[in-house]
């Protein structure tokens, strides 16, 4: 099903706070649904529970296991935030390890180190 197909009034599964707050932003008459399980519990929950028209799930999980049946839309990252620091890799090595620190500055983008960083205060629970 298309996004743009969904009926009014829907049942959306997700287990992300963050998605379903970005779901209802773009379609206040949605009614998410907690949803959670490993990839292929969560794709046979879908077709097995009557109430339940989509999901949402991460694009990396359905990617990484290759599981052809699937078909699916993407959001565009105005549609639906990403997580904090989504993508970011992190290396850490020991102190004094020149060689690998000239290495991976040349790898590192300024303006992502400052989100990141930038972004940090918001992972911490309260």
């Amino acid at each position: 099903m298309k996004w743009k197909d969904v009926p009014h009034g829907a049942a959306i599964g997700t287990a992300s706070l963050r998605r379903q707050a970005s779901l209802l932003r773009m379609r206040p008459d949605l009614q998410p649904v907690e949803h959670r399980g490993n990839v292929p519990t969560r794709l046979s929950r879908l077709e097995e529970l009557t109430h339940l028209s989509v999901i949402v799930l991460a694009r990396a999980g359905i990617v990484r296991l290759n599981i052809p049946h699937v078909s699916f839309e993407e959001f565009t990252p105005l549609q639906m935030m990403p997580a904090v620091n989504q993508g970011i890799l992190c290396v850490q090595f020991k102190t004094g390890r020149t060689e690998i620190e000239g290495l991976l500055s040349q790898l590192t983008e300024r303006s992502r180190k400052k989100f990141c960083w930038a972004s940090k205060p918001t992972l911490k629970r309260r």
